[in-house]
């Protein structure tokens, strides 16, 4: 399941499309999934958490309240008490292992992810391609480039720029003296 984050404004209009209009026939989960541009799936988790914290069918709009909002929104979210999920936590086990790959050694040049990807599933680690990449990324120095030294401007006039433009028919010389 791919994390998405849960907006507060697409609960209450679920919610308040669920209720309906007192007096005509209730939406089902597909009216209420179309009108509110979700997955029905969506629809149903959003209905059930809040019919378990004590919404029914004949309550009114106006018992969409915040304490309500919070309590569905807390229901439907998944739990990442550090941030990250479960496949994040899989790859702590092969941090030494992926920072080496990383870093390469004397015989062998650094990995790609792609490559690292392949040698975890073999090892029975099977993760998201893009979870692996901020893995790499965040902790083990995946894509760090060699520090940039910025070179000091010569005198004004000692030196000159030739731009081709694309064409090498023209050329541009510009005095940088000037």
């Amino acid at each position: 399941m791919a994390f998405r984050e849960v907006n507060v404004n697409e609960v209450k209009e679920v919610l308040r499309v669920w209720l309906g209009v007192p007096g005509s026939r209730p939406p089902g989960l597909r009216t209420i999934a179309a009108h509110c541009g979700v997955d029905r799936k969506t629809a149903r988790r959003y209905i059930e958490a809040a019919q378990a914290a004590g919404l029914q069918r004949t309550d009114g709009v106006e018992s969409l309240d915040d304490g309500l909002i919070g309590t569905v929104i807390e229901a439907v979210r998944p739990a990442r008490p550090r941030g990250h999920g479960a496949a994040w936590d899989r790859l702590l086990g092969f941090e030494d292992q992926i920072a080496a790959w990383v870093a390469g050694d004397g015989n062998h040049p650094p990995l790609t992810i792609t490559k690292i990807d392949t040698l975890l599933a073999r090892q029975g680690c099977v993760v998201p391609y893009r979870t692996l990449h901020r893995f790499a990324t965040e902790r083990c120095g995946f894509g760090r480039k060699d520090t940039t030294v910025r070179v000091v401007d010569g005198d004004l006039g000692s030196e000159c720029q030739i731009d081709f433009g694309g064409s090498p028919s023209r050329v541009d010389i510009v005095n940088t003296g000037s």
